[in-house]
């Protein structure tokens, strides 16, 4: 019988700060996946995120789980290993392969309206007007700031753009999932290694005459193996593993907001990576997103709260 657990403001702020630890190491992700798909084919890519991704997070946090799995929670998983990783990474990586970064980061910002419409209506959150105008004015600010540096609308590619923002739908659904198994003392090890390993297992079956290239260039130079190190145990079991422990934590639209900050981090890498001066609207606009942090964050009412681990 699943149990509600609300949550101290110590677990709250430490959710808030992996969240915000989430969307720093994905800035970086956009970059460096890049990079790497000149060499690698992006399904080996995935396959290997995910199944050498996944196990690793159980060097994380030791939990007994076999108590936690049944048919039902094996079903879930591969749902979640479907749509969360396996389609999520065919259209976010290859639509990564045809669009830029900043451009990435603007159509990944559809996720906290994706996530708050979803969360409503399988009632995982409850409606309130502060909390969508949180969400639609933090995404309207990143629109304005990508647009101000050339994303227009008439520049969208079917091949990229539109890749990027199916793969924000299918990670959307897969939330909602997740949300809904996670309850009570549900490791979110369990759920977010099932993931990974699911998806990642579904991804090497058709890539699997790519494995020598991916090794090929892993090992070739150091450059390569610290590349693969960033997206295998960084970008995928740290924040995978990050992201369930928010998600266990806080409504859907409350775990997704921070995504908001990652255009403006993006063009501060654009600007030291490439020396590509940023506008100075950018600063008004992290504010901005930073209020509109607060408002989805904020609740309308105080409730008593039972102190509970995080971890």
């Amino acid at each position: 019988m699943s149990t509600h657990i609300e949550y101290s403001s110590k677990d709250k702020a430490f959710a808030i700060f992996y969240a915000i630890l989430i969307s720093l190491i994905f800035v970086g992700h956009y970059f460096i996946a890049k990079d790497v798909m000149k060499e690698v084919p992006p399904l080996i890519l995935g396959a290997a995120r995910g199944i050498i991704g996944g196990p690793l997070i159980f060097l994380f946090i030791r939990t007994p789980i076999k108590k936690h799995i049944n048919k039902k929670l094996l079903l879930n998983l591969v749902a979640i290993g479907f749509l969360g990783f396996f389609l999520n990474q065919i259209l976010f990586l290859y639509g990564l392969k045809n669009t830029t970064a900043l451009k990435t980061s603007l159509f990944i910002n559809a996720i906290p309206i994706i996530t708050t419409f979803l969360g409503i209506v399988f009632a995982q959150e409850e409606f309130t007007y502060k909390k969508v105008i949180g969400v639609s004015l933090g995404f309207i600010l990143v629109s304005i700031l990508v647009f101000q540096k050339g994303g227009d609308l008439s520049s969208i590619s079917i091949n990229g753009d539109l890749l990027i923002f199916l793969s924000v739908v299918s990670l959307c659904l897969s939330f909602v999932i997740a949300k809904k198994i996670m309850t009570g003392n549900m490791p979110n090890v369990l759920v977010s290694t099932g993931m990974l390993v699911t998806g990642g297992i579904m991804l090497l079956i058709p890539s699997i005459m790519d494995t020598p290239l991916f090794l090929e260039y892993t090992f070739s130079n150091f450059k390569n193996f610290s590349y693969m190190f960033y997206e295998i145990v960084i970008s995928s079991s740290v924040t995978y593993y990050l992201n369930f422990k928010v998600l266990q934590v806080l409504a859907p639209s409350q775990s997704t907001i921070f995504i908001y900050i990652q255009p403006p981090l993006t063009a501060l890498c654009e600007f030291l990576l490439f020396s590509i001066v940023p506008s100075p609207i950018i600063l008004p606009i992290f504010i901005g997103i930073l209020f509109s942090g607060y408002l989805v964050i904020s609740k309308n009412k105080k409730r008593a709260l039972r102190p509970l681990s995080i971890e």
